[in-house]
């Protein structure tokens, strides 16, 4: 049975009020309804939100499905002068999310964290067990677009360790992440240390193709290369004294 609409009905007022109504309800939407734009299989993930979607905070859980590891620190946001303000112990300031008619622009920041906090990722990190401290630094970028050319991103490791070797420090490493005409090309190099690491990768259409190699320096003495057997061997496979790794062929 088909109702009749009321003479007064304007359909082009309906949908204005209705539109309306969702604008006043923006403001108090609850910040846990993020969770539902979050796939269930990330590998970071929020939890315990709190607030509104405008003015809010929760935690940071890492890791797979059914082993996540949540963060202390908070990431708490709020909307300010046009744009919203992400923030984390870990950043050296607040990360700025600004939308605009070509897009979102993300601005460009400084991320510092312990290494040991990438064993949430699961295997092979959690295996390698990292120590030393892990720093991100980033230019502003848009989301979904990727200049011609230039440096997107550079990555620190310092200081680092492994629990597969007592030898500490291994080293300082460098990761750089640069454009190159729609795709990505990551360059991994050895600043010093007794552990040496090279690779080169390319992230393209969402598929990353890299390959890397590690071997003891040439000072390293005798003991070290010792050492470092268990953690070359866990890396792939080993021959002629270097260490294999990468994404599946």
């Amino acid at each position: 049975m088909r109702l009749p609409l009321p003479a007064s009905f304007s359909p082009p007022l309906a949908a204005l009020a209705l539109c309306c109504a969702l604008l006043a309800a923006l403001p108090v939407l609850p910040a846990r309804w993020l969770l539902l734009a979050l796939p269930d299989d990330a590998m970071a993930t929020l939890a315990d939100a709190d607030g509104t979607i405008w003015h809010g905070s929760a935690r940071l859980a890492l890791g797979p499905p059914g082993a996540r590891h949540l963060l202390p620190e908070p990431l708490r946001w709020q909307w300010r002068g046009g744009a919203l303000e992400v923030s984390h112990a870990w950043l050296r300031g607040p990360v700025r999310v600004q939308p605009g008619w070509s897009g979102i622009t993300v601005s460009g920041q400084n991320l510092r964290l312990p290494a040991a906090a990438l064993a949430a990722f699961g295997a092979p990190l959690n295996t390698v067990a990292p120590a030393g401290q892990v720093e991100i630094e980033w230019q502003p970028f848009s989301p979904g677009r990727l200049p011609a050319s230039g440096t997107l991103a550079t990555g620190h490791w310092t200081n680092a360790g492994s629990a597969l070797s007592h030898v500490r420090p291994l080293g300082d490493y460098t990761l750089r992440v640069t454009a190159d005409n729609g795709a990505l090309r990551l360059a991994l190099s050895t600043d010093s240390g007794v552990l040496s690491v090279t690779g080169q990768g390319r992230l393209q259409r969402g598929r990353l193709h890299f390959r890397g190699e590690a071997s003891p320096a040439d000072h390293a003495s005798p003991a070290q290369r010792a050492a470092l057997t268990g953690l070359l061997s866990a890396l792939g496979p080993v021959s002629n004294g270097k260490s294999h790794f990468g994404t599946p062929q």
